[in-house]
């Protein structure tokens, strides 16, 4: 998603003019003194850039592919050993840089607003607390999202080798909490491998985790780096098959129900650790920790949520009852009311028509007067 929908848009929009500041955290927005405007937006800047006359330069190019780094581009940061290791996209990392206060007609004329639901009761106090607007405090009370988890398997071998007999899979509602499986391997060959170690299959799973209802408020350092242990702990159950979970029906395996040429021959139906590319070697388990996984738990990135009854409280762009701010986002009344690509594009629209005034067209749009 990031290298082939996200980048594109950016560059887009740098061609255009876009100005993009990175590493910067918003902390919290405030209401001017008539309460009729965002007056002022705090903001926590995180790094400072060695050449501050620059914008910093977010992509790597791989294979002739220009992609998001896993981490920071530290050649471009002002001591980077200060924030080296530190996670400065997770909202319970407690690190500060530089607290900076954005104000009205000074930094800013209009606000567009895109930071997902999860995070509006934590950011926009005011706005909730306001009683001119308590549609905001309905629809933070109402509009729910959930934290999901999400891992990836490097395999030595092809599907067809690991006994999987139909095509090329994009499969649902499968084992907790890993119910979602998608055949990825169309991306391998823009994946830079050692000799010797390259995979011949990639795997996505996917899946709502079991946590909060709502996600902590900031400071629970700790909540995060416990609900990715869960995650990692849940996946290896997963691979493990069903007969060491005592809470997983035993009529359901594991992967190695879908893959059962995965299946470890001395120890089934536990999955076969060695069918796992490990450029460090491991043995048994240790493999599974050279893999890709983690937890979608803080307020930015949890999925939004369509629950019954819940779609009225959903505010619509122009509608914030703030003059200079618009709301965007896939939490937002879209008419699609689904978490998905496509809703947070047509968000994006409405909202632009918001902004400018003009009716930009959307495709499909009159299917929503049916």
């Amino acid at each position: 998603m990031g290298d082939t929908v996200f980048t594109p848009l950016y560059q887009v929009l740098k061609r255009r003019g876009v100005k993009f500041e990175f590493f910067h955290k918003v902390e919290s927005l405030h209401l001017t003194e008539d309460k009729k405007n965002i007056g002022r937006i705090r903001v926590n800047k995180q790094v400072r850039l060695k050449d501050e006359t620059k914008e910093y330069q977010p992509l790597k190019t791989i294979k002739d592919l220009e992609c998001w780094p896993a981490e920071p581009l530290y050649e471009q940061i002002a001591d980077p050993d200060s924030v080296r290791g530190i996670d400065l996209e997770s909202y319970y990392t407690c690190y500060v840089g530089e607290m900076i206060d954005l104000e009205f007609g000074r930094h800013f004329d209009q606000v567009v607003f895109g930071i997902p639901i999860a995070a509006v009761q934590y950011l926009c106090r005011e706005l909730c607390d306001n009683p001119a607007t308590p549609h905001w405090r309905q629809m933070t009370d109402h509009v729910k999202s959930v934290q999901t988890a999400a891992a990836q398997l490097w395999f030595k071998h092809d599907l067809e080798e690991m006994g999987w007999k139909g095509p090329e899979p994009l499969l649902s509602l499968f084992v907790e909490p890993y119910n979602t499986w998608a055949d990825m391997s169309q991306v391998l060959d823009k994946e830079d491998w050692p000799v010797g170690h390259v995979p011949r299959d990639v795997g996505y799973f996917t899946g709502s985790q079991p946590g909060p209802t709502d996600p902590p408020p900031p400071g629970k350092s700790d909540f995060e780096t416990d609900m990715k242990q869960d995650a990692f702990d849940d996946f290896v159950t997963f691979l493990r098959g069903d007969s060491r979970n005592p809470k997983r029906d035993p009529a359901i395996g594991g992967l190695t129900t879908m893959l059962p040429r995965t299946v470890n021959p001395e120890d089934p139906p536990v999955f076969d650790w060695n069918q796992l590319v490990d450029t460090s070697n491991g043995i048994g388990e240790d493999r599974l920790k050279s893999q890709y996984w983690r937890s979608n738990c803080g307020p930015s990135e949890r999925c939004t949520l369509s629950l019954p009854g819940t779609n009225q409280y959903r505010i619509k762009p122009g509608e914030e009852g703030y003059d200079n701010l618009v709301i965007t986002g896939d939490w937002i009344d879209n008419n699609l009311y689904m978490a998905f690509m496509e809703g947070a594009f047509q968000s994006g629209i409405l909202s632009a028509r918001a902004v400018s005034g003009e009716n930009f067209p959307i495709i499909g749009e009159w299917l929503n007067t049916l």
